[in-house]
């Protein structure tokens, strides 16, 4: 799936919640959240498509997020799998992630700060 960013990403400011990061426009505009994975070691952004219920230590984001690729900073595109459902602070690795978590469940507390 293809979207818009209503904003410029390098004009974001970032309010870290030790495991979540919440990012804002310039504008004051909530434009989503951030996670550290670590099944593929990638940041996770879920935007304003994803609800978050709103609880830092036990969050639940919905639907779940499945990522094929990243640009790298030199322009060049990884290509990875990772699909991730986060509920009530307890997050599942779908058994289609090519990492070493894949089929896996852990809590989220356990995850690496951003």
């Amino acid at each position: 799936m293809t979207f818009e960013v209503e904003s410029d990403p390098n004009e974001w400011t970032y309010e870290s919640h030790d495991r979540i990061v919440e990012v804002t426009s310039q504008e004051n505009t909530h434009e989503g959240w951030a996670i550290n994975c670590p099944g593929c070691g990638q940041v996770h952004f879920f935007d304003k498509r994803w609800t978050f219920n709103g609880d830092y230590d036990y969050p639940t984001f919905s639907p779940s997020h499945r990522i094929f690729h990243y640009i790298n900073k030199d322009g060049s595109i990884a290509t990875t799998g990772c699909h991730i459902t986060i509920t009530n602070g307890v997050v599942k690795f779908h058994d289609d992630c090519n990492h070493d978590l894949a089929g896996k469940v852990m809590e989220f507390e356990k995850f690496p700060n951003v």
